[in-house]
């Protein structure tokens, strides 16, 4: 591994030859206590034994700060697909680029250690010959180009693009100093192939590679909090045999471009920089993961169930299946919801006392139906969702619209059982949500329109319009995270976030902190468990009664099960702790407190956490928050104090 010893402010790593493989480091990372009490204080003072806070992708586990969530031992996801979560743009979650210079690398304050930089040596990722060569000298030593960053105490992604010459791995180093354990963290990066990480360095780092067109490659490093200090950034080549320090040949190199150091836990789109740190708060409101990547944003960790998109080209609307009526589709007109440019515009045409919409025949099943679609004022600020009457049984049909302003709101719904909502996202962008009740197995064309003053009706000037992106139908009750469609529908898997053998054993108090996305209507919602298995669980859940609620079982008999009155609504934070201990079980929710039950049962000592959902397949549709554990029976006071 890297000697974390040297100097970083003044000179370069050094180290004897060594072969990058093995993982250093790991977790129970001995830090400073700052995230334990940064927890205490989240708890109301009491002071947890795990603790997940998923806002800011930091993890406490047995009191020891492990960086990101996860890096919890024994940690395991699985979402067999991609998705999109929401976020609330703010500094952690926009664009923040602490690197100068970011791409032209040959400028200050970038330097220089035994090896010499080519300005311009080859096409970048954008296409722009703006691609700097890094070459190594002929000097027995470590080969890099780096530059002193000021970092913010905070966790932090480091990025950049690179793209393999003569040689074909590199690393990227951040040194002792920047860390509260004076630890540094590493990573090699392999630019061949479909790319590979080795060598990885540091309790709480994680680093990632993706694969862009023309060989080159964005190499992700990921690490826990910084400390708020000058740290010397360094970004080295690797030889043939895989070791950074060797006797260069003079000539070999490879080619980097848009390195990029960002305040957050994962990497987000690029953004340049000249002489001085940029920040973009905005960022866009709609986040997208890849495949077993957990959907972590600053609202929490979203879970949801699995559902599946029936509607095609969700966001190619210039393409078949897609047929407009009485107007056009401009491919990619603007950035949508997740900061692409693959927004289209739909836009009139000049047609006398007439209906301007655009269509798609989907086929249904014999069920109740969720449609959504997001949509962004332009010249026209209204839209609507049509459902015709051959879709039901009643041959009424169903419809809503939108005002695409302000808070955005809804007129104009129709047809019995319809119901509809909309959410206001940044950037001018709402989802427009219809519900309606069970349609027949039938195709049936579903519209989406523009009124001018309520009116669907109207004549057309020929270039106005308003944007879409992302429609989606769900033979489901409520709607879920986008999931995006091309020639056939797409299935987004459930989310399952587990960590085995958390070493705990009754009694034990749970707490969870979460917002609610949807009301499934499905029954139990679980936001937070722990299990030996089915038959012995401890759970905090929303009821079929849309109660804040507890539950635990032993051997498959109910030993304690109990709510809190009151509805949870929406998008509202929620707070609920409980405790289990023999004879002795109570829960709380917003600090009031439930029914004591003094004739409980422990279950099983817990073998597994979930989140976001329990044993039995109940799971909660919303964003956990924060997660804990506390290893003893909190009394009733405290139960509330937690939760208040």
């Amino acid at each position: 591994m890297i000697r974390q010893g040297f100097s970083p402010v003044q000179a370069p790593f050094k180290q004897t030859p060594v072969l990058f493989g093995a993982v250093a480091g790991g977790v129970g990372m001995q830090t400073s206590n700052s995230l334990l009490a940064t927890a205490t204080a989240a708890l109301n003072g009491i002071a947890p034994y795990h603790y997940w806070d998923f806002t800011t992708n930091r993890a406490l586990f047995a009191q020891k700060d492990v960086g990101a969530v996860t890096s919890t031992p024994n940690w395991s996801f699985s979402r067999a697909s991609t998705g999109y979560a929401n976020q609330t743009p703010n500094v952690n979650f926009g664009t923040t680029n602490l690197i100068l210079q970011s791409q032209t690398l040959d400028t200050s304050p970038w330097v220089s250690f035994q090896s010499s930089i080519t300005a311009n040596a080859t096409a970048a990722p954008d296409g722009t010959t703006t691609a700097d060569k890094l070459v190594e000298d002929t000097s027995t030593n470590t080969h890099t180009r780096a530059q002193t960053v000021t970092l913010t105490a905070s966790v932090q992604t480091f990025s950049i693009y690179a793209k393999a010459a003569e040689r074909t791995r590199f690393l990227i180093f951040v040194p002792t100093n920047a860390f509260a354990d004076v630890t540094a963290r590493t990573v090699v990066f392999d630019l061949t192939g479909s790319g590979s990480t080795s060598g990885l360095s540091g309790a709480g780092a994680t680093a990632s590679i993706e694969v862009l067109a023309n060989g080159w490659y964005r190499c992700i490093l990921n690490v826990p909090a910084t400390l708020a200090v000058g740290a010397l950034i360094q970004y080295g080549l690797i030889n043939e045999v895989g070791v950074n320090n060797y006797t260069g040949n003079g000539t070999s190199g490879l080619f980097l471009w848009g390195a990029q150091i960002e305040p957050r836990a994962t990497v987000s789109a690029y953004k340049p920089t000249t002489t001085v740190a940029v920040t973009d708060l905005s960022g866009p409101p709609l986040v997208s993961f890849g495949i077993n990547v957990p959907r972590l944003t600053n609202k929490g960790l979203l879970v949801e169930d699995l559902r599946t998109n029936v509607l095609l080209q969700s966001q190619t609307m210039a393409t078949a299946p897609w047929s407009p009526f009485q107007s056009s589709v401009t491919a990619d007109a603007t950035a949508a919801p997740d900061g692409t440019i693959t927004a289209d515009k739909l836009v009139e045409d000049t047609t006398a006392a007439s209906t301007h919409f655009h269509q798609q025949i989907v086929n249904l099943t014999a069920s109740v139906q969720t449609f959504s679609i997001y949509a962004k004022a332009a010249e026209r600020t209204q839209t609507s969702i049509f459902v015709p009457t051959g879709a039901f049984a009643d041959a009424a049909f169903r419809t809503a619209s939108f005002n695409l302003t302000g808070a955005g709101s809804i007129f104009g719904l129709a047809g019995a059982g319809a119901a509809a909502s909309i959410e206001a996202l940044a950037g001018g962008w709402y989802r427009c949500i219809l519900n309606v009740p069970a349609t027949l197995a039938v195709a049936a064309n579903i519209q989406y329109g523009m009124l001018v003053a309520n009116n669907p009706v109207y004549t057309g000037n020929g270039t106005s319009g308003l944007f879409l992106w992302g429609a989606q139908v769900e033979a489901a009750a409520t709607h879920s995270s986008y999931i995006t469609t091309t020639t056939v529908t797409a299935t987004r898997q459930a989310d399952v976030a587990n960590v085995s053998s958390p070493g705990v054993a009754y009694p034990l108090s749970l707490f969870v902190e979460f917002t609610r996305a949807v009301d499934t209507g499905l029954g139990a919602e679980c936001y937070f468990n722990v299990d030996a298995g089915g038959n012995d669980r401890f759970r905090l859940n929303i009821n079929s009664s849309d109660q804040g609620a507890s539950f635990a079982n032993a051997g498959g008999v109910t030993q304690f099960s109990d709510q809190v009155a009151g509805a949870i609504a929406l998008d509202t934070v929620t707070k609920i702790a409980a405790r289990v201990a023999a004879n002795d079980a109570r829960m709380a929710r917003g600090g009031t407190l439930g029914t004591l039950d003094n004739t409980v049962t422990v279950p099983a000592a817990p073998t597994a956490i979930v989140f976001g959902a329990d044993a039995g397949g109940n799971f909660g549709f919303g964003y956990v928050r924060r997660a804990a554990i506390f290893n003893t029976a909190l009394i009733d006071a405290t139960l509330q104090r937690v939760t208040a």
